[in-house]
């Protein structure tokens, strides 16, 4: 049976749709309709060459998944599941489209710049801004045009946090976000920072793991089970925790 609502699983960086398989399966055996694809300008079946990738590739990869959903179904709700990355493209998507009714983000990450710079020790986009020269860099294990990529991230208000807080004040949608506890990349207070500024938002932390929670056995089950229910329910969850 189909419930009427139809899943966007959007790929996490560095990953294709065969990576949310686990995901996609059970969201289906629960009544959803799933839609797994690989975003341009990035690794799988898609256009375009991965050093070419931008966060505003990938918003619009979104909304073009959720243009083709709403012109070919008749659905009651569109529901966006995002991981690490993806979840700043997800996170405009749904400022910029209404049509998308909830948005589960998954270890998201609210700050580029941060991220890159806990990362790497390295304040690449600082060395950027002052003339160097990062034409070809490793951005998170692909090697990609530094400077298309910061270019657009500056152009589309992508890099830091006060972007994200603007794009989360205009998403009045349930949101459920999965922070991991260990998390060295994504920062707690950061993301609450994000999460206050959206209407109707719910945080749910990962015990015991890192930002790659599959490391984890019980933390991938608790994202998955939650993030199930949170799509079920009438948008929010009765203990979160």
């Amino acid at each position: 049976f189909w419930n009427g609502k139809v899943v966007l699983l959007a790929p996490r960086y560095g990953e294709t749709k065969k990576n949310s398989l686990q995901l996609a399966y059970t969201l289906a055996a629960n009544g959803f309709k799933v839609l797994r694809y690989d975003q341009t300008n990035h690794l799988g079946e898609s256009d375009g060459r991965m050093d070419q990738f931008t966060l505003s590739g990938a918003t619009g990869d979104i909304l073009a998944a959720t243009e083709y959903v709403s012109e070919n179904y008749k659905l009651s709700e569109i529901i966006l599941v995002t991981l690490s990355l993806s979840c700043r493209s997800g996170l405009r998507a749904c400022a910029l489209d209404d049509r998308i009714s909830r948005f589960v983000s998954i270890v998201g990450m609210v700050n580029m710049d941060a991220t890159l710079k806990a990362i790497y020790k390295r304040d690449f986009f600082g060395e950027l801004s002052v003339g160097a020269d990062w034409r070809m860099v490793d951005i998170l294990g692909f090697e990609i045009d530094g400077k298309n990529f910061h270019d657009d991230l500056l152009a589309n208000d992508m890099k830091g946090l006060e972007g994200s807080k603007i794009d989360a004040s205009k998403i009045k949608i349930p949101v459920l976000h999965f922070i991991a506890e260990n998390d060295r990349w994504v920062d707690k207070l950061e993301v609450n920072t994000v999460l206050e500024c959206c209407s109707n938002p719910q945080l749910i932390e990962l015990k015991e793991v890192g930002h790659e929670i599959n490391e984890n056995k019980t933390a991938l089950q608790t994202a998955i089970a939650k993030t199930i229910e949170f799509c079920l329910s009438n948008g929010s969850l009765t203990n979160p925790a």
